[in-house]
């Protein structure tokens, strides 16, 4: 986790401002979705969709939103089943657009 966190700040996402989003699920969602990656692909991307449009209407912006990196943790601190995604994506709003 440490290496990843590494390589995303000072290889993969520039120096421009990003908000950090966590999603979450009710318990029947989070077990099809360990069942599941086809439904857990399908799902993160219809999420993306989401967060892409709400940040193009917050930046009144068409294409303002130029990446993001999604990772999926399934368990809670507790090693309890808690599916759920932490979410970092440029944050459009903050740019002089």
């Amino acid at each position: 986790m440490a290496e990843a966190a590494i390589y995303l700040t000072d290889e993969l996402v520039p120096l421009v401002p990003v908000r950090q989003f966590v999603v979450t699920f009710p318990p029947p969602l989070s077990l099809w979705l360990t069942r599941s990656n086809e439904l857990a692909g399908v799902v993160c991307g219809k999420i993306m969709d989401a967060l892409t449009a709400h940040l193009r209407r917050e930046s009144e912006t068409s294409n303002g939103m130029a990446g993001a990196v999604v990772f999926m943790q399934r368990f809670g601190s507790g090693a309890n089943l808690n599916v759920h995604l932490h979410m970092i994506a440029h944050d459009c709003t903050r740019w002089n657009l």
